[in-house]
């Protein structure tokens, strides 16, 4: 599990990664793409999703604050 919680992935490309039960918490992920990433059960909660690129990524299993997930779902 690769832990990244409180940093900065601004504009990140993390396109087609493998970030299975990675540790997201606190991250500023703002306008980064996740594409096709593979994110299942890894913990965004309370980072900042505010335009994130979601298309094709899995986030089965992925935890987001309150009533986050359903927006991520209606993105991928």
């Amino acid at each position: 599990m690769e832990i990244f919680s409180e940093s900065d992935f601004i504009d990140a490309d993390l396109s087609n990664v493998q970030a299975i039960r990675a540790n997201f918490t606190g991250v500023n992920l703002s306008g980064a793409h996740l594409t096709n990433g593979n994110f299942q059960e890894a913990d965004f909660t309370n980072a900042d999703l505010d335009g994130v690129t979601w298309k094709g990524a899995n986030i089965e299993g992925a935890k987001f604050d309150n009533g986050v997930r359903e927006i991520m779902l209606k993105q991928i």
